[in-house]
């Protein structure tokens, strides 16, 4: 019986263990993703930038040109052995907006850019007085082999658009960067756990379940 209870308890703990391990990245690293504080934790460069209510969504409104954007120190340090996913839901506010750029930097080293990646909207006029335009959900991973270098440093986003010739405004409903931890790294952890308890069992006389 009370091998049964600790084998109970055992499952319990790596469950938890796997749940806390591989839910872990569920959380968004970027400050105030969603802007529900308007523009606190961001910053913009050219251009201009606003903060509202849109149909029920908090948004970032951002114009005009091609190199205009908002970015933040995150705060939050590479991991070793994780990936990271790197998104934004954006929308072509007015006309034209070709592109939106996701560009992940590190803080650490001068605002390098550790990875960059532009997102063509599939019609760039669409928007334009047309009052609720649709949202568009655009992301990348940047895998941990990429960033083994830059271990400990402190992580920054940006995100930019790209406009033709005329001015255009880029809205931005949220954006997010999630750690994730690589599979093996999980497993690792979980064996490890599971070799200790099997030591112990086997100490205490009890290596039947």
């Amino acid at each position: 019986m009370k091998n049964l209870i600790r084998s109970s308890l055992f499952v319990c703990a790596l469950a938890c263990v796997f749940t806390a391990a591989t839910g872990a990245f569920a959380q968004n690293l970027v400050l105030n993703g969603g802007f529900d504080s308007g523009g606190t934790d961001w910053s913009f460069s050219g251009g201009g930038v606003y903060y509202y209510t849109d149909n029920g969504d908090t948004i970032a409104s951002m114009g005009w040109w091609t190199g205009v954007n908002i970015y933040q120190n995150t705060g939050a340090t590479i991991q070793p052995n994780t990936d990271y996913l790197f998104g934004v839901e954006a929308r072509v506010g007015q006309a034209n907006i070709d592109s939106v750029v996701l560009s992940l930097q590190d803080v650490s080293t001068g605002w390098t850019q550790l990875a960059s990646q532009t997102f063509n909207f599939p019609d760039p006029t669409h928007g334009e007085n047309t009052g609720y335009p649709q949202w568009y959900d655009f992301s990348f991973t940047i895998p941990a082999a990429t960033l083994s270098a830059q271990v400990g440093d402190t992580l920054a986003v940006s995100v930019g658009e790209v406009t033709d010739s005329t001015y255009g405004w880029l809205h931005i409903n949220s954006v997010s960067l999630e750690a994730v931890p690589e599979p093996t790294s999980v497993s690792l952890v979980l064996a490890a756990l599971g070799a200790g308890y099997l030591v112990l069992m086997r100490r205490r006389g009890g290596n039947r379940l």
